[in-house]
């Protein structure tokens, strides 16, 4: 039975997002809509088709990658974890999920976020998904027990939404040094890291 129209279509959108990936990671984001197209074995034309637009092509992929990061947090949802075990784990979600990744890939989420320097309507999209994976984050992070010896003591919602920040810009900045010098993140650095970061939602415990 041959494929719906709507099963062809998701297909050709994963098969561009798949090619879209690995010459990113190859050739860096300047790679041009025929090569995505040629390499997932389409035209031009389905790109525009299925995406609108080669800025839409790839606010979709990053998207889909956030997407991807945040099933790897999906385990850390139990309430028994403190909050020190919380942001270890996301350290080693995130490092889990892009650890396959190429300098160059790496660097493609910072090319965006200059492209949107210059246009509005991409820096408010871009903003949104930020600010989505902030809010999740928040909640995750949220009624977390700060100290063993204090199991009493938990996260508000303005403290986790401190932390969330927080962690959120350490990663991004791990990520931009990563683009720049091709120096991979060690996981031991960046689970004290965010450890660390706790301190920052128990500053006002004696």
């Amino acid at each position: 039975m041959p494929p719906t129209r709507s099963e062809a279509r998701d297909r050709n959108r994963q098969a561009l997002l798949s090619s879209a990936r690995d010459l990113i990671a190859s050739d860096g984001t300047e790679v041009s809509l025929s090569a995505i197209a040629q390499a997932a074995g389409l035209t031009t034309g389905a790109v525009y088709s299925i995406f609108g637009s080669r800025q839409n092509l790839l606010v979709e992929l990053l998207a889909e990658d956030f997407h991807r990061y945040q099933g790897a947090l999906a385990e850390l949802a139990d309430p028994e974890l403190g909050l020190r075990a919380v942001l270890v784990g996301v350290a080693d979600a995130w490092l889990t999920t892009y650890a396959g990744e190429s300098a160059a890939r790496w660097s493609f989420e910072l090319n965006l976020a200059l492209a949107a320097i210059r246009d509005p309507k991409l820096k408010a999209r871009l903003g949104d998904l930020k600010l989505g994976e902030i809010a999740d984050l928040s909640v995750l992070l949220t009624r977390r027990v700060l100290r063993e010896d204090a199991p009493d003591r938990r996260t508000g919602e303005a403290e986790a939404r401190i932390v969330a920040e927080a962690i959120r810009a350490l990663l991004s900045g791990i990520a931009f040094q990563y683009a720049m010098t091709d120096q991979r993140p060690e996981r031991a650095f960046l689970r004290s890291a965010c450890e660390a970061l706790a301190a920052l939602a128990d500053q006002d415990t004696p």
